[in-house]
C-alpha cells in the first residue's frame, strides 16, 4: 500500500507530461508538491533538494567541455567535411549515406558524452538527404542512447564505473564492443529503412534546395575533418596514450584546447571566431543543464518518499538468474518518466547491483537500458532535438523549393507569422541570404495577423553554417521587430539584368469541353432570368 501511495507523484508526472503536454518543470513542480504533502517534507528541505539538483548538474564539467567542443568543430565544418567526403565516395547510394550519418551521430555523441547538441547539427542533414524515415530516426536514437551511456565523457559511465568499482576508462573499454554492436545495428536499421521506404524528403537533389553546390577538393575536406577526427581519437584513446607515455596529456580540458587550436588553424574560422564558437557551443548544454537541474531537484523531493528505492528493491527480490534482466527492464521503465535524468535513474538502481557484486558489463547494460528509455520519453532533450531536426513543415518546404527560382543577388521578400521563425527556417535563410532584415507589418495588421517580412539578397550557400540565434530570438520577442514603415528607401537594390516575365496559358482551347460545362451549369439561366419585379404588372404609384 505504501508503494502505491508513493507512486502517485510518478503517475502525476506521466499525466502532466503525456496527457496535458506541459513542460517537464511544470510536471515536476506539481508532483513534488504532492510528494511534500504525502511525506510531510518541510519547505526548507525541499528548497535544498532543488538547489542540490542544480548544483549536481553543473558539477559535470566533462560533458560541458566536450559538448562545447563538438559544436565548435561543427561550426568549423568538421562534421560537414566528413559527410562531404562520404558523399563523394558513396555518390548516389542514399541508403548507405543515411547509415553513415548515423555513424557520424554516434561518433559525435561518444565524443561529447551527450547527444542533443550533435543531433541539432546532424538530424537536419539526414532530413535533407533522406527525409523523416522512421527507421532512420530510430537508428539515430538507438546509437545516441548507447553512445552517451557508455562514453567516457558522460556521467552515466562514471556512475556505472563507480558501481562496478573500476576506473571509468576501463569500464568504457569493457563496453566498447557492445557500443560498436549497437551503433552498427542503428546504422543498419537506417539503411534498411531507406531501402524499404525510399527517400521521403522535399527533394533528393541539391537543386531542390536551391543550393549552389560549392565544389571543395577532397584534400581540403580532409584538412577540415582533422579537428573532428582528432577530438574523436583523444576522447576514445586519450587515456591509453597517457598510460603509454606515463604522463597525463589528454584530459578533457587539454583535449578541448588542442581541438580549438586545430579548428583555428585548419578550418575557415579565425581565432576569434573559434573562441566565440566554443563559448556559444556551451550555451545549449548549460541552458539544458539548468532546466534539467531544476527537474532533478523535483525528482529528489519525490525520492525522499523512497519511491525509487522501493522500485529498485524489487530487482533484488528476483532470482539471481534474472536479476540483470529485471534491472534492465526496471531501468528502462523508470527512465521513461524521468526523461533527461538518466543519471538519476542509474544512481537509484546501480547501488543495489553493486551490493550484489554484478560485473561491469551488467552495470553497462542497465545504463544502456536507461538511455534507451529516455529516447521514448517526451521530455528527453535528444528526442526534442530529433523531432526538431526532422520537422519539415509547409513553410519550410515552400521556402526551400522556391530558392531555385531566385537569381543570385535577387531580393527575397518572405512573409510569415513572426512565431514561425523556427530553427529550420532560420537556417535556410542565414545560409542562403545576406543582408537579412526583419520587419513587422503595421500595428493593426500585425495585431491581427502576426505577420512579418524577412528581406535579404540571395547568395551562394555557405559551406560553414551561419549563426541563426539572432533571427530565432525575434520569434519570442515580437515587440523588438521594427515596423515595415521604418524600412529605409534604397536599402535593397535589384539586379540590373532585366528578366523576361513569362505568361503561362493552356496550349489548347477545347470548345466542346466548354460547351459541355456550360450545358451543365445554370449560371447563364440565372443571369438572364428576369426578377419578380420585372415580370410583374407595372402599377405606378397614385
Amino acid at each position: 500500500m505504501e508503494l502505491i501511495i508513493n507512486l502517485i507523484p510518478i503517475v502525476i508526472i506521466l499525466l502532466v507530461l503525456i496527457l496535458w503536454k506541459k513542460h517537464m518543470m511544470v510536471a515536476g513542480l506539481v508532483a513534488s508538491v504532492v510528494a511534500i504533502l504525502i511525506g510531510r517534507i518541510n519547505l526548507h528541505d525541499g528548497a535544498a533538494l532543488i538547489t542540490g539538483g542544480i548544483n549536481t548538474m553543473f558539477s559535470y564539467t566533462s560533458p560541458i567541455l566536450y559538448a562545447a567542443a563538438a559544436v565548435m568543430v561543427s561550426k568549423g565544418g568538421g562534421f560537414q567535411a566528413i559527410i562531404s567526403l562520404a558523399k563523394k565516395v558513396l555518390k548516389d547510394k542514399i541508403g548507405l549515406f543515411a547509415g553513415f550519418l548515423v555513424l557520424v551521430q554516434a561518433l559525435a555523441t561518444y565524443m561529447a558524452g551527450m547527444g542533443a547538441g550533435n543531433t541539432m547539427v546532424i538530424a537536419p542533414l539526414v532530413a535533407v538527404a533522406v527525409g523523416a524515415i522512421p527507421e532512420v530516426i530510430a537508428g539515430m536514437a538507438l546509437a545516441t542512447a548507447v553512445c552517451f551511456t557508455t562514453s567516457p565523457a558522460s556521467t552515466e559511465t562514471v556512475l556505472a564505473a563507480e558501481a562496478a568499482g573500476i576506473d571509468v576508462g576501463v569500464h568504457a573499454s569493457n563496453m566498447l564492443p557492445f557500443t560498436l554492436l549497437f551503433v552498427v545495428l542503428g546504422a543498419a536499421l537506417a539503411v534498411y529503412g531507406v531501402h524499404k521506404r525510399g527517400v521521403m524528403t522535399v527533394g533528393e537533389k541539391r537543386e531542390a534546395e536551391g543550393e549552389a553546390e560549392v565544389e571543395v577538393s577532397s584534400g581540403k575536406l580532409w584538412v577540415q575533418a582533422v579537428p573532428a577526427l582528432a577530438l574523436l581519437i583523444m576522447v576514445i584513446a586519450g587515456s591509453k596514450i597517457n598510460k603509454l607515455f606515463g604522463i597525463n596529456i589528454f584530459m578533457p580540458v587539454t583535449n578541448v584546447i588542442i581541438t580549438a587550436i586545430l579548428v583555428a588553424i585548419l578550418s575557415p574560422l579565425t581565432i576569434n571566431e573559434t573562441c566565440e564558437a566554443l563559448g556559444d557551443g556551451s550555451r545549449y548544454i548549460l541552458t539544458t543543464l539548468f532546466s534539467v537541474g531544476i527537474f532533478l531537484g523535483f525528482i529528489n523531493i519525490i525520492a525522499e518518499l523512497g519511491t525509487f528505492e522501493q522500485l529498485a528493491a524489487l530487482v533484488g527480490n528476483a532470482p539471481s538468474a534474472v536479476i540483470v534482466p529485471c534491472a534492465v527492464i526496471m531501468s528502462f521503465l523508470i527512465a521513461i518518466p524521468s526523461g533527461a535524468m538518466c543519471a538519476g535513474v542509474l544512481a537509484l538502481i546501480l547501488p543495489t547491483l553493486s551490493l550484489l557484486g554484478m560485473p561491469s558489463s551488467a552495470m553497462g547494460f542497465v545504463a544502456i537500458a536507461a538511455g534507451i528509455g529516455t529516447q521514448v520519453s517526451p521530455v528527453q532533450v535528444n528526442l526534442a532535438a530529433l523531432s526538431d531536426g526532422f520537422k519539415v513543415e509547409v513553410m519550410t518546404r515552400f521556402l526551400i523549393e522556391s530558392l531555385g527560382t531566385l537569381a543570385l543577388g535577387g531580393l527575397l521578400v518572405y512573409v510569415i507569422p513572426y512565431y514561425r521563425l523556427t530553427p529550420d527556417i532560420c537556417r535556410v535563410l542565414t545560409d542562403n541570404f545576406e543582408n537579412l532584415s526583419l520587419w513587422r507589418f503595421t500595428d493593426a495588421e500585425f495585431k491581427k495577423f502576426k505577420q512579418a517580412a524577412i528581406l535579404g539578397t540571395r547568395k551562394k550557400r555557405d559551406v560553414v553554417p551561419q549563426d541563426t540565434q539572432w533571427l530565432e530570438w525575434f520569434s519570442t520577442h515580437p515587440g523588438s521587430i521594427p515596423c515595415l514603415t521604418e524600412l529605409p528607401e534604397g536599402r535593397y537594390a535589384l539586379p540590373a539584368k532585366p528578366l523576361e516575365v513569362k505568361t503561362f496559358r493552356g496550349e489548347k482551347f477545347n470548345k466542346k469541353e466548354l460547351e459541355r460545362q456550360l450545358g451543365r451549369s445554370d449560371s447563364f439561366q440565372r443571369m438572364m432570368a428576369r426578377s419578380e419585379l420585372d415580370s410583374g404588372v407595372k402599377r405606378p404609384p397614385l
